[in-house]
């Protein structure tokens, strides 16, 4: 998620906002925002004279304020269709691939961005750094944040997804990978995914594995 700092401590406070939208979406994400600003428009020359147009399209109307979701590239667990969560499986090559095309499609756009707030998943800072490469804005800050993880998948973590549903049922599977209400099945402590073994939970893994 990329996202303007003169707005950085009112999102930081909307973290928990932007989680359920990782979890809603099913994917962790990066969000990039971009205020308004002479980078985002372009002189338009009319019979009245000259105009200022956003060089990009949008639907936002209600706010100056630009928010661009962007999903990570192919990993290699989304190439096998297993089930991830938390794991942190690469890119693959055509991963790496899609990351470019997006910044690229991006930078012809002509939106500048203010700054990006990402997972703690590399798959989802890759496709990040990638994506402010193409666009020529890697100075820009990049906050990253494990609220912004994928769904959790708990025991699931690792299992081919078309065998889960072989075993439990489309619609139960369904429910395990999009309700509110019903989580996947807990994740045993000897997994070998478990979150509890990942330094970078450290923080938080006490409060994270009471829920996974």
């Amino acid at each position: 998620m990329m996202t303007s700092r003169t707005i950085h401590a009112q999102l930081g406070s909307q973290v928990s906002a932007l989680h359920q939208f990782a979890l809603a979406t099913n994917n962790a994400a990066a969000c990039f925002h971009s205020k308004p600003s002479n980078n985002n428009v372009v002189d338009t020359d009319t019979q009245e004279g000259k105009s200022k147009t956003r060089k990009f399209h949008t639907l936002n109307t209600q706010t100056k304020y630009q928010l661009c979701f962007l999903r990570h590239g192919q990993s290699t667990w989304n190439r096998d269709n297993r089930f991830i969560g938390w794991t942190d499986t690469p890119l693959t090559d055509d991963g790496v691939l899609e990351a470019r095309v997006a910044g690229q499609m991006l930078s012809r756009s002509g939106m500048k961005f203010d700054e990006v707030h990402t997972s703690l998943l590399r798959r989802c800072i890759r496709t990040t750094n990638l994506v402010l490469m193409e666009m020529g804005q890697e100075y820009i800050p990049v906050f990253k944040n494990w609220r912004l993880n994928e769904r959790h998948y708990g025991d699931l973590v690792g299992m081919n997804k078309k065998e889960v549903v072989k075993a439990h049922g489309q619609e139960q599977v369904k429910k395990w990978r999009r309700s509110w209400n019903e989580p996947p099945p807990p994740m045993n402590d000897d997994h070998a995914f478990h979150p509890a073994l990942d330094p970078r939970y450290r923080d938080v893994s006490l409060f994270v594995c009471s829920f996974i």
